[in-house]
């Protein structure tokens, strides 16, 4: 039961120009115009229940411009507003987050997304009243009630001062106990995701963070826990309850504990539950009898970080897979009937033209069910990005403006071959043709049309 005296919370993901995704720590334009649920708010909303009246407002699954977000922002009247911002969009998201503090200047604004692992950005701007660096913890709760010396993991402007709780990523507890979040809530709305074969669908979390240190990845930097398995056992009860039997686990390695996936998967098959989903996985983890257990448990798709033909790089950036271990996971993948996909990074720092083709033709040469070419972008501490808020930074590669090159390539010639990858890769008449044979379902074909559009319009 709310008492009548809760707080009043609004999670907010602004309006943009742009199919903007900020969740989770990786803000980006979204390709192929799909729109991921913000799983940050996902989280949240099981945390604030029975503690605060919520709001959810998505103004870019729901198409909101910024006169018809401020208009639903104003109605709800917020005491507090946790949004969303990135690298990606903050020029265009701060203005309008002024604004709304200008509007309702009792409200304090809660800051969430990549650029905040910066604390910089949070000491320029004196209108972001704090900083949530952990959505699956209750520190929002402590900040609600007022305690904010018992935050553990937050950034607080309070009594004139600044508050800073950061811990380090040795510090942080090694599991939590999740808090059933709303799925029901991000089902009425229209999101969608480029590798469903069921609508709708749902993103799931079993853990948080990253064990590895991969050095271009954001995830490097926030640390890694893991949800307690009877936790995440329950919340996969609830969303079999609701009807839904398609999942993306987005945790950044599924099962990296192997013990713990197996666990997982075995629940899954034992009980029944008739999932069928999508997660990440490393490609030193795609043993056949793990791969096997994967399929029997309902993944239908597995999205491995494979980023260059190059093994210079993948050492230098601590990626700690070879190229031969890349090989053997899509053609195991394969043979097992699982579908594939491939994640590249061209442009790394003072990579030149021949690299960059060596990758592409590294990529038709896996031939993965599916590949996504993104530029790199110095996003990470470890990478030096720009405190100086003077660059926006998207890795999907879309506008050249927001690419300052490599030191050897210009930005607008990464995004050259970003472009040539995508319509090497998915306008080969082979792969149109199996991929039109393999379709089973309605969602398929309305998810391939709608990729195979925005390739067209953006390649």
């Amino acid at each position: 039961m709310i008492k009548p005296t809760s707080p009043k919370v609004l999670l907010l993901n602004p309006p943009g120009r742009r199919n903007y995704g900020r969740d989770y720590y990786c803000s980006k334009v979204n390709k192929a115009n799909y729109v991921e649920q913000p799983v940050d708010f996902v989280y949240l909303t099981g945390i604030l229940e029975r503690h605060a009246e919520y709001l959810v407002i998505d103004a870019i699954v729901d198409k909101l411009d910024s006169s018809a977000c401020l208009k639903r922002i104003l109605d709800f009247h917020p005491d507090v507003i946790v949004f969303l911002s990135g690298w990606v969009s903050w020029i265009e998201d701060f203005p309008f987050l002024a604004a709304v503090k200008q509007h309702l200047p009792g409200s304090r604004l809660i800051g969430m997304g990549d650029l905040f692992l910066d604390r910089d950005v949070f000491l320029k701007h004196d209108w972001i009243d704090a900083v949530l660096y952990d959505f699956r913890n209750t520190d929002i709760l402590e900040y609600l009630s007022g305690n904010v010396q018992a935050v553990s993991n937050m950034l607080v402007r309070h009594q004139g001062k600044m508050v800073e709780k950061k811990l380090a990523k040795n510090q942080a507890p090694k599991t939590f106990r999740s808090l059933l979040p709303r799925h029901e809530l991000f089902l009425k709305h229209a999101y969608s995701f480029p590798f469903a074969k069921r609508l709708p669908f749902v993103t799931v979390l079993t853990d948080f963070g990253c064990p590895f240190r991969c050095r271009f990845c954001v995830y490097s930097e926030i640390g890694y826990r893991t949800g307690d398995l009877a936790g995440v056992c329950q919340e996969l009860e609830l969303i079999r309850s609701l009807g839904v039997r398609e999942v993306f686990f987005k945790d950044q390695t599924f099962g990296i504990d192997r013990q713990r996936g197996e666990a997982l998967c075995r629940f899954m098959i034992d009980n029944k539950m008739d999932l069928s989903w999508t997660c990440f996985l490393r490609v030193t983890q795609a043993k056949p009898d793990f791969l096997n257990l994967l399929k029997d448990a309902g993944c239908h798709t597995i999205i491995f970080g494979v980023e260059t033909a190059s093994q210079d790089e993948l050492n230098r950036y601590q990626k700690q897979t070879s190229i031969e271990e890349t090989r053997r996971a899509i053609r195991a993948t394969r043979q097992m009937g699982i579908r594939s996909v491939g994640t590249f990074i061209l442009g790394f720092p003072n990579e030149d033209q021949a690299s960059i083709q060596n990758t592409i033709r590294f990529a038709l040469e896996l031939d993965p069910d599916y590949a996504a070419f993104n530029t790199y972008v110095p996003k990470t501490e470890a990478m030096g990005f720009d405190s100086s808020l003077n660059h926006r930074y998207d890795q999907s590669g879309i506008e050249s403006n927001t690419n300052a090159g490599n030191g050897v390539l210009t930005g607008q010639e990464i995004i050259h071959w970003r472009r040539q990858a995508v319509r090497r890769f998915y306008l080969r008449p082979r792969y149109i043709l199996r991929k039109l044979l393999r379709m089973k379902s309605g969602v398929e074909l309305k998810m391939h049309l709608k990729s195979f559009l925005f390739v067209m319009k953006e390649s």
